[in-house]
């Protein structure tokens, strides 16, 4: 990769003519050409290697946490239609087995 990139960006050959000689696609190698303008121009000419492993790192964790979320609203909603359920109040706050055993179900 880096030997078709110097190509280009060193030596002024066209992407189109590194791509032929390399027998490669002219949009993955312009993509990498791209790729490495950013991280010579420090973030001037788009991101960077490091911002976009970092963007990723981030996108990951965003879904991760987003999907946490969903599962605790959905704890919550069901904790609290539990105890809207006429748990008496001296049994509220205890594990019951009347609970586990009918979730969803109000009498």
């Amino acid at each position: 990769m880096a030997g078709e990139v110097r190509l280009v960006l060193d030596e002024g050959k066209t992407i189109g003519v590194v791509a032929r000689e390399l027998d490669m696609t002219p949009s993955s190698l312009a993509n990498w050409v791209r790729h490495a303008q950013a991280d010579r121009t420090k973030g001037k000419s788009g991101l960077t290697t490091a911002e976009r492993e970092e963007l990723a790192r981030l996108r990951k964790e965003n879904r991760i946490l987003q999907e946490e979320r969903e599962i605790l609203k959905k704890a919550a909603a069901f904790f609290a239609k539990q105890s809207r359920c006429g748990l008496p109040s001296s049994r509220r706050g205890r594990p019951s087995t009347r609970s586990v055993f009918s979730v969803g179900v109000c009498a």
